[in-house]
């Protein structure tokens, strides 16, 4: 503060009448109130308006620009909980360190294979109808783990009119009671053709064998 002199064209003023004058810094400091807190002003001068403290976060305070120095002028207790409260939090689990157990081939359900065209008996489609079952059940080898489970299926595969010539047969895959005549895919076979081969192919090989 600097005090001014009194006007010397004057000589009449007496020292109780002599005027001072002041910088305006001297008017400001006579306009705050005696217990304001300056930090207070600077948080208002600087413009940035805070959240209410309790929506502050870490990322609120370490990521928004000028945040963490206001709010720690403001509410420095909140702003310790803050931080503390993160170092306090246990450490997010890996994913490395609890690896998934894989769950074992053996227990998950094996897809049925596809069908194939069922076989209506008849002598001209014989050949092809055992071609493609067999090619069926060795491109699904694992669904069939033992001969009587390629048996039944080849069974399925047959259609109406094959199962009036195998039906005798083939009983003991319809009841479980009756002795199993037929145990595997071969003998499965065997007795398909010998009930619905051609019988004008058995008489060309029986001739056959006769000019021989």
């Amino acid at each position: 503060m600097r005090y001014g002199v009194p006007d010397s064209s004057d000589t009449s003023l007496t020292s109780n009448q002599i005027s001072f004058y002041s910088f305006s810094d001297s008017d400001a400091m006579t306009d705050r109130l005696p217990d304001q807190d300056v930090n207070m002003e600077r948080e208002t001068s600087s413009g940035l308006v805070l959240l209410p403290p309790e929506l502050w976060s870490k990322n609120y305070l370490i990521y928004g620009s000028g945040v963490l120095s206001e709010a720690t002028l403001a509410h420095p207790a909140r702003v310790a909980e803050i931080f503390a409260a993160i170092q306090n939090s246990p450490a997010p689990v890996s994913a490395f360190n609890n690896p998934i157990t894989s769950t074992s081939s053996n227990l998950l359900p094996r897809p049925a294979p596809p069908r194939i065209t069922p076989y209506d008996g008849t002598p001209n489609n014989l050949r092809a109808f055992c071609s493609q079952l067999i090619n069926q059940i060795q491109d699904s080898e694992g669904h069939f783990p033992t001969e009587i489970s390629k048996v039944r299926f080849a069974y399925q595969c047959l259609g109406s009119g094959a199962l009036i010539k195998m039906r005798s047969p083939f009983r003991c895959l319809e009841d479980t009671n009756i002795p199993q005549e037929i145990v595997t895919l071969d003998q499965f076979i065997k007795a398909l053709k010998q009930r619905c081969q051609d019988p004008a192919l058995l008489d060309k090989a029986i001739s056959m064998e006769g000019d021989a």
